[in-house]
């Protein structure tokens, strides 16, 4: 306890004192707001990927960049068993922008209901992190 009240009575002399609400890393602030996701989805064509991807990276700026693979998908569908080639694509956000992320894909999507999953990143590469946070900011 002792060393924690050393250390934080040394930031806020050299004010550097970290403030309450966010995060910081690699000495760099970040709001609490901007925690990474990578949010999932699957699309029947390559080039349906493609289209994706470009657009909500480049054109909306919405995610910092997409991973596409493909992919082989097993399930259940009106009633039926589904077992078909797609392809996934993962794009990186933060939660911020997450909303709009689910809203492009939803429009540039050709599924009536598309997979649109988001996990939260717990722990990764400071600097990677600080680059997706840094990418989708406004």
């Amino acid at each position: 306890m002792l060393s924690q009240t050393f250390h934080r009575e040394k930031l806020e002399i050299r004010g550097l004192a970290r403030k309450p609400g966010l995060l910081y890393r690699s000495g760099i602030m970040v709001k609490e707001s901007a925690k990474v996701l990578i949010v999932f989805t699957t699309v029947g064509k390559r080039s349906d990927a493609l289209r994706m991807s470009r657009t909500v990276v480049k054109l909306r700026k919405v995610a910092a960049c997409a991973t596409i693979l493909p992919a082989i998908s097993i399930y259940r569908w009106k009633g039926k068993i589904i077992h078909e080639r797609e392809v996934l694509i993962m794009f990186k956000t933060t939660n911020e922008k997450y909303p709009a992320l689910e809203k492009a894909i939803k429009a540039l999507h050709a599924y009536e209901i598309p997979e649109i999953l988001a996990l939260a990143v717990s722990s990764g590469y400071s600097p990677y992190l600080g680059w997706v946070t840094s990418e989708v900011s406004d």
